[in-house]
């Protein structure tokens, strides 16, 4: 990085130069003084110019937590990626895009932040679908991912920045609404949460690998009902409760009839 900003401004001080010289020569002979363009100066001035600016562009330094993606003007996209550390590239004929390899997160919640905002999602980004049973569900869910350093290429030819609206929401969205249309809302909600998360993360986990995508993890961090479920299990949880305290009056109303029936004998 430190040997590209050299060569830039080295460049950049020799065009100066080339540009001052021809100024100059113009300006003394406005006075009336015999100045001639030396072409050897400006040939040196120039040669050194161009060099620097060609060195400068030749050299790539793709930092940690990134890869770069070699397009050459003429042969297209280059299948070998650029790792972090410094790679010279032709000057001019070839350009790297640069993508990040560090942990990405996409969160599906009723109060998306300003990612999901930014890609479209509206103000409840959480995938309502129906069991089946019918009963609509509503899942907020975590998943994480990162761009595979090896498939950089593949990503950057398939789907440049939209890689998240056009494969990854689409994706878990798909998958996630699948698996709870398999499934009860028991299921869903109860001890089987698990088991079906973890078929959502192994589905996910193949169609992510076979784009240039490496997922890390998927959670399933809450379950919504609708109000009129919600308030009927409410209902049924209070109903529940008090069946529960009736039976524990009766058999204490039991107990201290025995135990007087006892006292009297």
């Amino acid at each position: 990085m430190i040997i590209a900003t050299l060569l830039r401004g080295l460049a950049t001080l020799c065009w100066l130069a080339l540009v001052g010289y021809m100024v100059w020569v113009v300006v003394e002979r406005s006075r009336r003084r015999e100045r001639k363009i030396r072409i050897s100066v400006v040939a040196i001035i120039l040669v050194l110019a161009l060099l620097s600016s060609a060195l400068a562009s030749s050299i790539v330094v793709i930092d940690a937590g990134e890869v770069g993606v070699v397009f050459n003007a003429f042969s297209g996209t280059k299948d070998t990626p650029l790792y972090p550390g410094m790679h010279l590239i032709i000057p001019y004929v070839e350009t790297v895009y640069r993508y990040t390899t560090q942990e990405q997160v996409y969160t599906m919640t009723k109060e998306p932040g300003a990612t999901q905002l930014a890609y479209g999602a509206m103000q409840d980004d959480s995938l309502w679908s129906p069991t089946r049973e019918g009963l609509q569900v509503g899942i907020d869910s975590s998943t994480r991912y990162a761009i595979d350093p090896r498939q950089a290429p593949h990503v950057h030819n398939s789907f440049r920045n939209t890689y998240v609206e056009v494969l990854i929401r689409p994706t878990i969205r798909s998958i996630v609404r699948h698996y709870v249309s398999q499934n009860t809302v028991t299921d869903i909600y109860g001890p089987k949460r698990r088991e079906i998360q973890t078929a959502i993360e192994r589905d996910i986990r193949e169609r992510f690998e076979k784009e240039g995508f490496l997922l890390l993890s998927f959670d399933i961090r809450n379950v919504n009902f609708t109000p009129d479920y919600a308030q009927s299990i409410e209902q049924k949880q209070i109903a529940q409760q008090q069946a529960e305290q009736m039976q524990y009056v009766l058999q204490r109303e039991q107990q201290e009839a025995e135990r007087l029936s006892l006292i009297h004998i």
